[in-house]
């Protein structure tokens, strides 16, 4: 059961059945709309969106860690911008297509100023243009970020450098610039926060409404796990800790149960799961591996935001099969079995 075997997936850009444009290396693309926004890219499992732990480029199935000075490291830290960029507009977009209505409150002439006692009116109006700064931080071209964010009346060098050609990774990631870039005066400022919005408001809803137009999206998520401790009375490992901390728009405990053997995983003071194997196996095995990637196969759905002074995303997912594939890599390589949680053997700290 535990015989290592290589999984090699073989993607061809295919229609990705409402989820985005293409699906190519393992890669979702949601095609971009405008020459102005970026296309945005997200991992895959078998042509499915992934959802929770993502896939670190720089680390080989075999555990080994892609250094600056190897061949092929500028090609993993592209891919690996490029995907960090994708998540983040994607979950810019699905934040504006949940407060839609904030936008029709929205100054699109002048800043609302944050104030002690504001109306509604002017609130939604203030917290809309943050929002679309974020949007604009987070899916604008290179070139249309050197045109809002680059005061190149005093940092024209800084700009050539930071957003020339040759720089892929033009921002770092939840990073924000305010309009105009650094020193810009009150006037450039609101001439470039008029300027995108009106060349790019619109288009920005429109993408917004249609990236996953149900909010219920199939897909896989993936849960990681410490190995620890080998216990002999029970001839395995206890998997533990699934929650991890590179979690993509799902996390674990975001299941939706409908059956007792679900509820189990769900237990509130947290559930293991133990993977049997052999004490002769487990030996070797221990040597080689640190984790355990535990893929589930899911319905994730979408319910929008706390609320529009809370913008964190509301999410949820329910079961599509009782079936927990395991692997030994991030990439879903090196598959060593699976895991049936109707008759898995659990238990409580």
């Amino acid at each position: 059961m535990f015989r290592k075997y290589m999984l090699i997936i073989l993607l061809i850009g295919i229609s990705a059945h409402g989820q985005g444009e293409s699906v190519n290396e393992n890669l979702l693309i949601f095609k971009s709309p405008s020459p102005n926004l970026i296309s945005l890219a997200l991992q895959t499992h078998k042509q499915k969106l992934r959802f929770g732990e993502q896939d670190n480029y720089f680390i080989t199935p075999h555990g080994d860690y892609i250094n600056a000075k190897a061949e092929e490291y500028l090609k993993v830290d592209m891919k690996t911008v490029e995907v960090a960029y994708g998540r983040q507009g994607f979950i810019t977009l699905l934040k504006m297509k949940f407060q839609a209505d904030l936008f029709d409150n929205m100054d699109k002439e002048y800043f609302t100023e944050r104030t002690n006692n504001m109306y509604e009116e002017d609130l939604k109006s203030y917290t809309a243009q943050n929002h679309i700064l974020k949007a604009a931080n987070s899916l604008s071209t290179r070139k249309e970020m050197k045109r809002y964010f680059c005061n190149s009346d005093l940092t024209k060098e800084k700009c050539e450098r930071t957003y020339g050609d040759d720089n892929y990774s033009y921002r770092s990631i939840g990073q924000e610039i305010y309009w105009g870039g650094m020193g810009a005066n009150e006037f450039q400022r609101l001439r470039n926060y008029k300027e995108f919005v009106n060349a790019n408001l619109k288009t920005l809803q429109q993408w917004s409404a249609e990236v996953i137009p149900d909010n219920v999206v199939d897909g896989y998520f993936v849960a990681k796990s410490i190995l620890g401790k080998y216990d002999f009375k029970a001839k395995g490992y206890w998997l533990r800790d699934f929650h991890g901390s590179n979690n993509f728009l799902v996390n674990f405990y975001n299941l939706e149960p409908v059956d007792s053997y679900e509820r189990k995983l769900l237990h509130k003071n947290g559930t293991q799961i133990l993977l049997k194997m052999s004490p002769e196996v487990a030996e070797s095995f221990s040597k080689n591996h640190e984790y355990i990637f535990m893929v589930f196969d899911i319905k994730a759905k979408i319910k929008g935001v706390k609320s529009y002074r809370n913008d964190t995303l509301k999410t949820s997912y329910s079961l599509n099969s009782p079936i927990i594939n395991l692997y030994t890599d991030d990439s879903l390589t090196l598959n060593i079995g699976e895991l049936d949680i109707t008759n898995m053997t659990t238990r409580t700290r």
